[in-house]
């Protein structure tokens, strides 16, 4: 079925009026072979609008010579090249095109965004813990060792299950501070066999040496010491209280302290006394001026007596009798 007068494969810009050895094909209507034609339609792969199969052509360079029909009766050129040579081309029924095909078919391109999304590079991997100890053996040989204890600290227990150093006050009559070592490497402190809440932690990933060193760098918190703000504060009854009063390591004193109170602060903490401490300072010395203003107010009868201290009772009974003795006079 030779005619036509340019090839619809991608790609391919042969026209009947320029190569005058090819031959185009068209392809065969729904009603003859619906079959071949549908192969041919696949075989071209345009979704382009311009594609028309019912007047679309192919040329005869995308066919193999074997899909032609063999005939002696015209004679070929002295060119070798099989696109020109000067004979009718007739293809055997069922052939498809397999030469010089295109691999993508004609796509409208899509807009791309006016600006890229910006990826991001990934997240460096972890950096793999360092640990010191292992075991628990380990510990116990560097305690075990004088070169690893600073100065003021000293072996007074060791054993399979935990490690107890001790640290003697001024005068050398007794332990002021005790340091437990667990079989976990979890470090728990005591002064002057007062448990120190909330102080737990961990020496899994530190030398004794160095833990110990900077352990004697800290700071104890004294805790508020203001007897003006003493009597604002309860003694401790639950674990809710901001703040509660108690009586002072190692004294008869009384002294306020918050209930996650820092007794021993880290070097880096800046202050007299740890940030909790701080913060019950703070809400004792607003009650104080809540305080000092309810004094100040005269007293009314709307006022709950047992909410009024003594010393405001007896200086309202005072300036009453002072002025039930002027008006006496009067």
């Amino acid at each position: 079925m030779p005619g036509g007068s340019s090839c619809a494969v991608i790609g391919c810009y042969a026209q009947r009026s320029k190569c005058r050895g090819l031959s185009f094909h068209k392809l065969p209507k729904k009603s003859t072979n619906n079959a071949l034609r549908n192969a041919l339609i696949i075989a071209i792969d345009r979704i382009d609008s311009r594609f028309n199969p019912d007047t679309a052509r192919i040329c005869s360079r995308h066919f193999k010579e074997s899909c032609f029909v063999p005939t002696d009766s015209s004679k070929c050129t002295t060119y070798k090249n099989l696109f020109f040579k000067r004979k009718p081309h007739y293809l055997i029924p069922g052939s498809l095109p397999t030469e010089y095909m295109p691999q993508n078919a004609i796509v409208t391109p899509k807009q791309l965004p006016s600006k890229l999304p910006v990826q991001l590079p990934p997240d460096p991997p972890p950096l793999p813990e360092c640990v010191k100890y292992r075991q628990f053996s380990e510990l116990k040989k560097d305690v075990c060792n004088p070169e690893c204890l600073p100065s003021p600290l000293c072996l007074l227990e060791a054993n399979d299950n935990h490690v107890l150093l001790g640290m003697m006050n001024d005068m050398k009559t007794s332990v002021k501070l005790k340091l437990n070592i667990s079989e976990e490497l979890i470090v728990s402190a005591s002064i002057m066999a007062n448990p120190i809440p909330y102080f737990i932690e961990s020496i899994e990933k530190v030398t004794v040496y160095n833990y110990l060193k900077l352990f004697l760098f800290r700071k104890f918190c004294p805790g508020i010491v203001d007897g003006n703000l003493q009597p604002y504060a309860n003694p401790k009854n639950s674990e809710d209280q901001i703040y509660y009063k108690e009586f002072n390591i190692g004294s008869q004193e009384t002294v306020v302290r918050a209930t996650k109170c820092e007794i021993l602060m880290k070097q880096t903490s800046s202050g007299l006394i740890c940030k909790y401490c701080s913060y019950a300072k703070c809400l004792l010395n607003r009650k104080l001026l809540r305080a000092k203003s309810r004094y100040n107010k005269p007293l009314s009868k709307h006022d709950p007596l047992h909410k009024t201290t003594r010393e405001k009772l007896i200086s309202e009974l005072k300036n009453a009798r002072k002025e039930s003795s002027e008006c006496k006079k009067k």
